[in-house]
């Protein structure tokens, strides 16, 4: 989130979907989430974008990312890009593409985390299994576990392109993190 933020044109915002709660797929790697009362995790991220968050640039949108997908969609709420980066389960990375896909404007972007090789030592296999599934021409961000669609690409693989107007109000959104 720190270096989309520190590179975010002057009039966008970067809304940062979390629970701050971890995932319930990797309850050994999100100890940090179960800290001080389940703060530590959302405190860690408080602190990191701060400046940010203090000047309206990131937005922490502190729900469940279904339940954050919905809320926006109702809004009319649309993105340049979206990163997925949540449950790293086949289910969960199958769920969070049909949730967020529809929020993605035209011509924007659909990406995500933890798209590693399989000889890779930390290897999200549901991730690479169901993006690959879905979207047998995504791109990998050289050097990177980064992977990536235009808006244009989704189509063909079943998933619904729509697109509700946008709003004065909501224009200038960079990006969401779910």
């Amino acid at each position: 989130s720190r270096a989309i933020a520190d590179n975010l044109p002057a009039d966008a915002k970067l809304l940062c979907v979390d629970s701050f709660n971890g995932s319930s797929g990797e309850p050994d790697a999100h100890a940090t989430a179960k800290e001080r009362e389940g703060d530590g995790a959302f405190m860690k991220f408080f602190a990191n974008l701060y400046d940010h968050i203090m000047l309206g640039r990131v937005i922490p949108v502190r729900m469940e990312s279904g339940n954050a997908a919905e809320t926006l969609t109702k809004m009319g709420v649309k993105a340049d890009m979206v990163f997925i980066d949540a449950d790293h389960s086949y289910e969960g990375v199958k769920r969070d593409i049909q949730l967020w896909q529809p929020l993605v404007k035209e011509g924007g972007i659909l990406c995500g985390h933890d798209y590693n090789l399989p000889e890779q030592s930390w290897d999200w296999v549901g991730v690479r299994d169901c993006v690959d599934e879905m979207f047998p021409h995504a791109q990998q961000a050289p050097y990177t576990s980064i992977w990536h669609v235009k808006n244009e690409q989704l189509t063909p693989w079943g998933l619904l392109k729509t697109y509700a107007p946008v709003s004065e109000s909501q224009k200038g959104y960079g990006g969401f993190f779910a």
